[in-house]
């Protein structure tokens, strides 16, 4: 049995909370560290019918992509939807915790997932992030444990900057002090902390290369075959498409972001009709591919990492049947 503690450390090493939108809210949201785990479920959304899956499998933890509520909970009642949900978790004994934002940035997450499989190479970063407050850290090292001291840095979790006469600067996320100290302490290290900027560590979105340029209408037959929807496509059909950016879910306010970062078409879950106008008469194609399709890659992936991590857990998949429980269709 694994406690829901070690499941909380093992998301923070590969989605930081650090990288979560301020507005946004993950981790445990019901039950308790100290609880056990045997079986566990991955689900885009923490819905009712998520959480009667992870009972019929006897699941003691479900961690969904979505969060049950971005703001505290006034009343734990059957009146609310969010009230009905946290008390069907209660009375089955299932602990939640949501990994939202900071695993549509990280690495391997919710982009990451969608650029890979719709076939970008040469993925880059681009867009929105959340800022993370820093520290410099300013070290006087012997000549010789200069390499070592850069590669401990390195380690800790901080980004090396420069080095001149001894003198190693690396910066550091101001949650990561302590692991920083650890190590300068134990090389013998002097060293001082400066405060910093904040800094965008991980931006959400990716942006990648076609093997070769096709048109949208071609485009549009390998979003659907890829992602199992009928893309709504806001484009000329003949236009040809070498560079695609992504943002799962609703995030087609990145679209100018997308474009600076020279995409050609950007592919997101939800987009506004006027927005859409505005992005196609600006020259940027978009697609619109609905919150489920782009980011249930992203859930199969934590799933996976979670599995490899945590292999004494057993770990589900919940996947909605089409039609119910946040899974859209179109008819043919």
């Amino acid at each position: 049995m694994v406690p829901v503690s070690r499941i909380l450390q093992v998301i923070e090493e590969i989605a930081p909370a650090r990288y979560t939108f301020e507005f946004d809210r993950v981790g445990l949201q019901v039950g308790s560290p100290g609880a056990t785990v045997t079986s566990a479920v991955l689900s885009l959304d923490r819905s009712l019918a998520a959480v009667e899956f992870a009972q019929s499998v006897g699941a003691q933890l479900l961690v969904a992509h979505h969060p049950l509520t971005l703001k505290p909970l006034e009343t734990v009642t059957e009146a609310t939807y969010e009230g009905r949900t946290a008390l069907a978790m209660v009375r089955a004994g299932i602990n939640f915790i949501a990994a939202h934002t900071n695993w549509d940035s990280a690495r391997g997450g919710v982009n990451d997932a969608l650029a890979s499989l719709l076939g970008l190479t040469d993925v880059e970063d681009f867009g929105f992030g959340q800022p993370v407050p820093m520290w410099i850290v300013e070290a006087l090292v012997p000549i010789d444990q200069v390499l070592d001291a850069v590669a401990a840095l390195e380690r800790a979790g901080g980004t090396f900057l420069r080095e001149k006469g001894g003198v190693v600067v690396a910066r550091f996320p101001r949650d990561l002090q302590s692991a920083a100290r650890r190590t300068l302490d134990a090389g013998g290290w002097q060293y001082v902390f400066l405060e910093s900027a904040p800094v965008i560590l991980q931006p959400a979105g990716r942006i990648g290369r076609l093997a070769e340029p096709v048109s949208a209408q071609d485009y549009a037959g390998i979003l659907r075959g890829q992602l199992g929807i009928e893309p709504l496509m806001f484009s000329e059909p003949d236009r040809m498409i070498s560079r695609v950016a992504v943002v799962g879910g609703a995030a087609v306010s990145e679209w100018r972001a997308a474009q600076l970062a020279g995409a050609d078409l950007f592919v997101t879950g939800e987009v506004k009709q006027h927005v859409a106008l505005e992005a196609q008469e600006s020259g940027l194609a978009l697609a619109c591919c609905g919150h489920y399709a782009t980011e249930q890659p992203g859930v199969v992936a934590l799933r996976d990492r979670l599995a490899a991590a945590v292999p004494e857990v057993t770990w589900h998949l919940f996947e909605p049947a089409i039609g119910s429980s946040g899974r859209p269709w179109t008819a043919s």
